[in-house]
């Protein structure tokens, strides 16, 4: 009798579970991919078929390159000026 009692909160839970797992995988996808392409080299990025999880020579020059290269490409450089 109690077995059966507990039973639909087990599914419950396991639903909510369920739901909150692929929820966090929607929200946190997108950010996992960036990251990976911005320390993957150009490379890696063009090429079939593609490395999803993890790029075999990461690198950080693109973050250098980013921070030492001045405005280039900082503050919009690359965007049309409003006139």
């Amino acid at each position: 009798m109690t077995l059966t009692r507990f039973r639909p909160r087990t599914f419950r839970l396991l639903f909510i579970y369920l739901a909150v797992a692929i929820t966090l995988f929607w929200a946190l996808a997108p950010i996992y991919w960036v990251v990976v392409s911005s320390i993957s080299t150009r490379t890696e990025l063009y090429t079939a078929p593609k490395k999803v999880w993890f790029p075999s020579s990461p690198t950080f020059q693109n973050y250098h390159d980013l921070f030492t290269t001045g405005p280039k490409y900082r503050a919009g450089a690359s965007c049309p000026q409003l006139i």
